[in-house]
């Protein structure tokens, strides 16, 4: 069984025929798609949670005619139970138990009461992404590697990334 999950695009349900007869509960189907992909639902009942825009995971099956030109992306069931379910969006709010403000306050207090000055700077460290930098390094990482100049572990390739850090910093 193969998986998938995305975000539904597109939603139809076949009760009918081509003629506008009811359909046989057996050959019910419903379609929707992710992408350009078609998924199939068999049966008479839809999950609640398939609308155009919700974001859903499943398992599905290939299944191909004989004869047939094309294959069918069937959702999986078992047990009469469609493998399908909709992946909800984390509600993530943001952390606001920590205020810094109280807590230099608290350090200045305990600062005092012992006697002693405290002055509290930011400290602003600005890191920047060097591009040159880190293609030489790189580079010089993996021809040291392939050249078996230094040895595959850990250890050893951050030492000589150091080092090269340090050889582009002076000569560059």
């Amino acid at each position: 069984m193969a998986h998938k999950q995305g975000v539904i695009s597109k939603v139809y349900s076949n009760y009918n025929d081509k003629t506008g007869r009811p359909l046989a509960s057996d050959k019910i189907n419903h379609k929707f798609y992710i992408g350009d992909e078609i998924f199939i639902i068999k049966g008479k009942y839809l999950p609640e949670f398939i609308k155009e825009g919700r974001s859903v995971s499943f398992a599905y099956t290939i299944w191909s005619p004989a004869g047939a030109d094309k294959a069918f992306n069937f959702v999986a069931s078992e047990n009469g139970t469609v493998k399908i379910q909709e992946l909800k969006a984390p509600s993530v709010e943001p952390d606001t138990s920590f205020d810094i403000d109280a807590y230099e306050k608290e350090a200045v207090n305990i600062a005092s009461d012992l006697g002693a000055t405290l002055t509290i700077e930011p400290k602003t460290t600005v890191k920047f992404f060097n591009k040159d930098q880190y293609m030489f390094i790189m580079a010089m990482t993996k021809s040291a590697l392939e050249s078996k100049g230094i040895q595959c572990n850990k250890e050893s390739i951050d030492s000589f990334i150091k080092d090269m850090k340090l050889v582009y910093s002076y000569n560059f």
